[in-house]
Order: C-alpha cells, then structure tokens, then sequence
C-alpha cells in the first residue's frame, strides 16, 4: 500500500513537471503563447472564443482565451495579416508574398488565391461571408470561394475596412487616395489627402468612414463622400480604429499619442504613451480603447470610467485586437501572443507587486516562469529522489 501511495504522488508531481514545461505559460490577469518566430498579426472574434495569430515562419495558430492552443494551420509564407469574423467563426489569412487563404472555425483551409502583391490590409464581414484584401489592387471574395472582382485605385492599397453586409469597402492607400466601394467593385467616391493613409475604419451599417493620414489628418466621411470632418491630431497617424456604430474613434501618432474622439465632433481625451503608437483597437461601442507601442507598452483604457493600466510586453507591440465587449485583449509583441483579461491589471512576473498591487491587482499564478520555474524544478526533482529511493 505504502508503495502505491508513494507511486501515485510520484505521479502527481510528473505531472506538474510535464505542465511547467510546456503549453500556454498562464500568468495571473494575463497568458503569454510564445512562438518559434515574430509574431506578425493577431485578431480576436467579438465574442472572444477565437484568437488568431500570425508568424513571421508562416505559421498561425488558433487560441482560445485562456491561450490553449487549438489549431495550427501553415502558410509557409510571411503573415502580413489576420482577421475573425464574430460567428462561426472563421479566420481570413494574408500573406507577404500575396496570398489570401479562408479558414474555417477548425482551422481547415477552404480556399485560397493569389494577388498581384504583398496584402497590406484585410477585413471580413461580421459574419464571415465577406472577405476583402488589399494589395496592389482591392480584391473581394466569398466565403464560398468565389472571387467577385479586384479594382485598382490609383496606387498600392495600405488600409481597407468593410461593412457588416458587404456592400461597402473602405480604402486608404499610399498615395493619400481614400476611397470608398461599393460591392461590385465600384469606386463611389475618392478624396486626397496629403499623405499614407496607413488605416481606414467603417461602421457596421456602412454610414460613417474614416481615416488617418501621416498629414497629421483625421478625416471622417458620410457614406455620401463630400467635404469631410478634418481634425488636425498634430503628428502622423499611424494607427486608427472606429466603433462598430461609427459614434467614436481612435487614432495613435507618431510620437506616442493617444486620441479618442466623437467622431465628426470633440475630442474626448488624449493620452500620452511612451513611444509611436503602432496599433489601436476599440470596443463595439467605443467604451474601451487598446494600444501598443514601439517602444513594447501595451495601453488599456475605459473611455467612460477613466479607469486604464499599462503592460512592459518586452518587444514592440505591432498589433492590439479586442474583443467586442473589451472582456479580452490580445497583442502581438517579438514571438510573444498576450492575452489579457481586461478587468484585472496585469502584473509582469519580473516585477515583484507593491504593496498597493497586491491588494488591487492579480498577482501571477506560479507557472513555468519565475516562481513557476522553482516549483517545476522542485517537483521534478521530488520525483527523481523518490524514483532513485524505490530503485534501492
């Protein structure tokens, strides 16, 4: 009997050595996936139930919230870019070498094509039927497979977004041209500005556009094209979201700020980060802003409460994604997948909390990093002493 006990605690500690040393590394408020190479893209479906993420090595993978890995699907090129459609769900794949593939929920390829360039930008419908890409020209596809037509614009696409029915694409491209489409491919109105326009956002309904140019200019249109709302942010945009009913949006700049605005009208807040920020996202109804930086932040924010926190992620954050609620954040930083859960602050486990920490925040749960690191070795440990004791 005394030797099925020991056997079976013996066991038990294997067990936790096997965990420590592989999988998601669970950290508290927060799950950090690590990859073998960058991590290029990330996106999340607005219910949270899928994250998927984007390698320099091609590969991308599937993750659920607590960041188990579910699927992995190869590429074997460059991904440039992501996007999930909120049911289903399924996954849309852009590559550097210009091709589009669709998954489904499983990770299974349905389709794939070429384009005539690198995909710079993707979107899809909420529900997955619609896929737009762009590249040297805006391509549109079905679910199905079915590639409905591509369209040049004047000059090589860098941003495109599109409504919850398809009928309407948003484009942004090098030269400054902003562009919006209808879904037979044609352009129903063009504006220039003064420069890049690196991202463009629509609302669900298709009735309100906007755009951000490295002229320092947030644009923001009516489906009916004609003279825009301008506001001057003061340096380039890089980075620009807006709320799925078209009410707010969110641009980043070149020099680190943060500017939340009612679109077409004020200015709400702005906020200064700590480098260029290089990716924004926002929440369905525009009560929670994300951001990441050059200099490797990752920036939450409640628009409506004040209440926000900030992340070390150790690398530049290249893309922030939310879910449609802002319950879940996922970031792309060096070979890093974060995933956040938004309601706690996030503690780094090379930090040790204050005392004002440990009493408002998650403190890390022991994993397979810090002290993570001490339990496994020890139980690893426990189990050689007990097996070698056996053995004599």
């Amino acid at each position: 009997m005394t030797r099925k006990i020991v056997l079976i605690f013996a066991a038990l500690l294997l067990a936790i050595c096997l965990v420590q040393a592989a999988g998601a590394q669970e950290r508290g408020a927060y799950t950090e996936v690590t990859a073998e190479s960058t991590v290029t893209a990330v996106a999340i479906s607005g219910d949270g139930v899928l994250i998927a993420a984007g390698s320099a090595d091609g590969a991308v993978v599937g993750l659920n919230e607590t960041g188990t890995v579910l699927w992995t699907y190869e590429t074997g090129e460059n991904v440039s870019a992501v996007a999930v459609s909120d049911t289903g769900p399924s996954i849309a794949v852009a590559t550097e070498n210009g091709t589009v593939t669709f998954l489904d929920a499983d990770g299974s390829r349905v389709w794939s094509y070429p384009t005539d360039g690198p995909v710079r930008s993707l979107a899809i419908t909420e529900d997955g039927r619609y896929v737009a890409a762009g590249s040297g020209r805006v391509y549109l596809y079905t679910y199905l497979g079915e590639a409905l037509w591509n369209v040049s614009t004047g000059d090589a696409i860098r941003s495109v977004a599109i409504s919850q029915d398809g009928q309407y694409i948003a484009v942004g491209t090098d030269n400054g041209r902003i562009s919006l489409l209808g879904r037979r491919g044609n352009i129903l109105w063009e504006n220039l500005a003064r420069g890049v326009v690196p991202d463009v956002g629509i609302s669900a309904d298709g009735t309100v556009i906007a755009a951000g140019s490295a002229d320092d200019n947030l644009y923001v249109y009516s489906r009916q094209g004609g003279l825009p709302w301008i506001k001057v942010t003061g340096t380039p945009i890089l980075a620009l979201a807006l709320s799925r009913d078209g009410r707010y949006v969110v641009v980043g700049n070149r020099g680190g700020n943060l500017q939340f605005y009612q679109a077409g009208a004020d200015q709400v807040f702005t906020e200064m980060l700590d480098d260029d920020v290089l990716d924004v996202a926002i929440a369905d109804n525009g009560n929670a802003v994300a951001a990441g930086t050059a200099n490797g932040t990752v920036a939450f924010m409640r628009t409506r409460t004040g209440a926000n926190w900030t992340f070390p992620a150790g690398a530049p954050v290249t893309a922030v994604a939310l879910s449609g609620s802002a319950d879940l954040l996922a970031a792309a930083a060096g070979n890093s997948t974060l995933i956040f859960r938004t309601a706690e602050t996030p503690v780094p486990t090379t930090a040790a909390p204050t005392a004002a920490e440990t009493t408002t925040t998650a403190t890390p749960t022991p994993t397979a990093g810090g002290e993570g690191l001490l339990l496994g070795a020890a139980a690893c440990a426990a189990v050689a002493l007990l097996i070698g004791r056996k053995r004599r």
